[in-house]
């Protein structure tokens, strides 16, 4: 049991239905019964949502409905414009293929095209753990058995866009997260296990000949751009069945500008990634979080500075370190920039980032460059740039002032929270709006 009312696999972020359900009573839910064609004006209207930060959009009478087509839900992990609730959805949350000794099952989120009535070209490329686990098959000569589940579980949402170390099966880390076992049925076609309150499941088999691909793209990605006739070499996906719940919904995202899905996921859950790796090697970090605002390629860690001076280190020993670390590990595949700020700064709040970097870190000279390391192809600036698209464009920013190494911080910041005494602060706050001053 849940709550000791609610069974378990009725909680939000165990069952899809119940995690709308509590965006209804969050009041955070726009239920729209007018006819609304999914041909481009569903897109439209969930990216215009995602870029005002508005309410989750459930299109429940989408053209063609009557012909079967599914419900949407639109914007289903995007940000609310309450700024006290701006991750409501992220924090109401907290598809599948074995290895051929089914050792470990990968869920994982890829994009995928429609290329036929029965068959997707999906995006997969190394080091993605559904790319390492195909070069198994491969390697039998043998095609992988593939389900794409929607609609599962959110806490299984947020796992499958998680970069878990090599090995870690997803399904089994959403128990450990949540404390809660997902109830899994068999495929109808594999032995793939999938989430038994999934909304929509589509089984079949990823091909394992190199001959047998198919084009994919172009699409509207995470960083904001679409290149008209750019499009990519992927496998080719066949569909065997598809099942679905009555009445069935289908999540939807619309990948481009902030800030949506591919940026309150893929971000932070790298940065999770990435601040649990640095701790687990005995680096003073406290708190690592990728600024929407940096299209999450980059990400900030808050340095304990006492501990820092503890190690004796220097600027370019420990950037370097951070560098190996981090850049060389599929924990930070998407990322590009790593900013280095003291305990003043919190991560959570970009003016702080900013602040930091653009007065602590000189240009050039605070700045470690990698260009040994595996690029993140779907940037922009890497994939259209004059170089080679798959390697380095990574750097370590160093935005430590050479006293935190030292013997601490020799300024004081010039702001109200700090430059004023608590009975001049308190008098302020206390006859703010009183002045007129509202905020």
């Amino acid at each position: 049991m849940g709550d000791n009312k609610t069974p378990v696999n009725d909680l939000p972020h165990m069952n899809f239905r119940s995690y709308i359900g509590s965006l209804r009573n969050d009041n955070d839910l726009v239920e729209i019964d007018t006819e609304v064609d999914p041909y481009l004006e569903v897109g439209a209207i969930i990216r215009k949502v995602c870029e005002t930060d508005g309410k989750a959009p459930l299109f429940k009478n989408p053209k063609g409905k009557r012909g079967h087509l599914f419900q949407i839900l639109g914007a289903p992990n995007s940000l609310r414009s309450d700024s006290t609730q701006r991750y409501g959805r992220l924090a109401r949350h907290l598809g599948l293929l074995p290895t051929c000794d089914a050792s470990w099952t990968n869920w994982s989120i890829a994009r995928g095209m429609n290329t036929g009535p029965d068959q997707l070209g999906v995006l997969i490329a190394k080091p993605q753990h559904i790319w390492q686990i195909q070069q198994q098959w491969k390697a039998e000569g043998k095609d992988m058995p593939w389900a794409l589940a929607m609609g599962v579980p959110p806490a299984a949402t947020m796992a499958a866009g998680m970069p878990l170390p090599d090995g870690c099966s997803e399904g089994e880390y959403v128990g450990a997260m949540t404390g809660h076992a997902i109830d899994v049925v068999k495929c109808e076609t594999n032995e793939l296990l999938v989430p038994a309150n999934s909304e929509i499941v589509f089984e079949g088999t990823i091909s394992s000949d190199a001959e047998d691909c198919v084009l994919e793209g172009p699409f509207g990605e995470m960083h904001g751009y679409v290149y008209p006739g750019e499009r990519h070499k992927s496998p080719s996906v066949r569909i065997d069945t598809i099942t679905f719940r009555d009445n069935a919904i289908l999540p939807v995202s619309c990948p481009g500008r902030l800030t949506d899905e591919t940026q309150t996921m893929v971000g932070p859950l790298a940065a999770a990634e990435i601040r649990q790796r640095c701790q687990d090697h005995g680096y003073p970090v406290v708190e690592a979080m990728t600024p929407f605002e940096s299209q999450v390629t980059w990400v900030a860690l808050q340095i304990d500075t006492v501990r820092l001076r503890q190690m004796k280190t220097t600027a370019a020993k420990l950037c370097k370190s951070f560098g190996e670390l981090i850049f060389h590990h599929k924990c930070g595949l998407t990322i590009h920039r790593v900013v280095l700020v003291g305990d003043d700064i919190d991560v959570y709040n970009f003016q702080d980032v900013m602040w930091a970097f653009c007065t602590r870190c000189c240009p050039i000279k605070d700045e470690y460059l990698f260009d040994d390391c595996q690029a993140f192809l779907l940037i922009p600036y890497m994939a259209h740039g004059n170089w080679n698209p798959l390697k380095g464009g990574k750097v370590i920013s160093n935005a430590l002032l050479a006293s935190e190494y030292m013997d601490g911080p020799d300024w004081e910041t010039g702001d109200f929270e700090h430059g004023y005494p608590d009975n001049v602060k308190d008098r302020v706050i206390a006859r703010w709006d009183e002045m007129g001053l509202h905020t």
